[in-house]
């Protein structure tokens, strides 16, 4: 009776137990979840980056053309002998097709319940007066002064050191002011002076998410060309046509 007890003891045993094969299974499915788990979650945090990447600038480039539309707006006359507004013609450079418009710069005297000089300009990343002879990306910069009356406004904008300018915004590849006059697209130098006034302005600012700036930054100028018109797609244009409410008065 013992011995038949044992025997079936010792059966049950065998058929409990896990074999090497079956072990090998176990960890070769379980090796197979890890891989599809991390490439998933490798997914995820790279699209978490780049969703978070393109809400950054999305929301520094509407910042940027909030407060560039906001000043914009705002113009007004000095009717003295100093421009009320210019915009430099700067350089065009070839993406593609497309034009890239860089080292861009617009100077216009402002009124709301004071008089206000600004300026915008583009400029390398290596600070304001820094040209864009080696780079397609920048910054950028603006300069803001208040007076009681305009007339030394011009003199201190010619003065314009680069510590006088402060950076907006980064990882900029195109800015284009356009200043219209009576439904007629005016040259990029006309000098709006005395009592005259831009009707509209319309302004364009491209920029680039701050990773892929970073990657074109340190390359030679041709490569980073070649790069950025290759990838069109990532940069995020913003427009917007500003009526000037004080030319019409």
């Amino acid at each position: 009776m013992n011995l038949r007890l044992k025997t079936c003891d010792a059966r049950r045993t065998s058929a409990c137990g896990t074999t090497l094969t079956e072990l090998m299974v176990a960890m070769g499915v379980l090796l197979i979840m890890f891989l599809v788990m991390s490439t998933l979650v490798s997914g995820i945090q790279k699209m978490f980056r780049g969703g978070r990447g393109q809400a950054d600038v999305l929301e520094n480039g509407r910042a940027a053309m909030d407060m560039i539309v906001r000043d914009v707006e705002q113009m007004a006359a000095s009717n003295a002998a100093f421009d009320n507004f210019i915009a430099s013609a700067g350089t065009v450079r070839t993406a593609g097709t497309n034009s890239l418009y860089q080292g861009n710069e617009f100077f216009c005297t402002t009124y709301d319940t004071n008089w206000y000089a600004t300026a915008y300009g583009f400029y390398d990343r290596a600070g304001a007066f820094s040209n864009l002879a080696n780079n397609v990306t920048g910054k950028l910069y603006r300069w803001r002064a208040s007076a009681v009356t305009p007339a030394n406004f011009w003199t201190a904008y010619t003065g314009l050191t680069s510590a006088n300018y402060s950076p907006v915004v980064d990882g900029v590849v195109h800015f284009r002011v356009q200043p219209i006059a009576g439904g007629v697209l005016a040259a990029p130098t006309v000098r709006f002076i005395s009592n005259s006034l831009p009707t509209h302005v319309e302004i364009e600012l491209g920029v680039v998410e701050s990773r892929f700036a970073e990657n074109l930054s340190g390359r030679p100028l041709a490569e980073q060309t070649a790069l950025l018109t290759a990838n069109l797609n990532k940069v995020y244009l913003f427009r917007q046509l500003v009526p000037i409410k004080n030319a019409h008065k």
